[in-house]
């Protein structure tokens, strides 16, 4: 029975250590706020880390042609072109 109570001690002091550094070393929240949505936090929290616009579209002969007013991103999939927006 002592040996299962030092296997109990040692999976939760295995589970608490990490969670508690993650606790830790995790940003501070934003402040409180009540316009602010409770899932607000959970958003990725830059837009650094957003997909870049390349600002290219499909041209007639189904290649990217760089357009500066497109809001779009070119790609081709399977030979044919696609105009996804940013």
């Amino acid at each position: 029975m002592r040996r299962n109570g030092r296997v109990v001690l040692r999976i939760g002091f295995i589970l608490v250590v990490p969670a508690m550094i993650a606790i830790s070393l995790a940003p501070s929240g934003r402040s409180r706020s009540p316009y602010l949505s409770a899932l607000s936090d959970l958003a990725a929290g830059s837009p650094v880390y957003a997909s870049p616009c390349h600002h290219m579209r499909c041209s007639p002969s189904a290649t990217c042609e760089r357009i500066k007013e497109s809001n779009t991103n070119c790609a081709s999939q399977g030979g044919r072109c696609i105009n996804p927006a940013c």
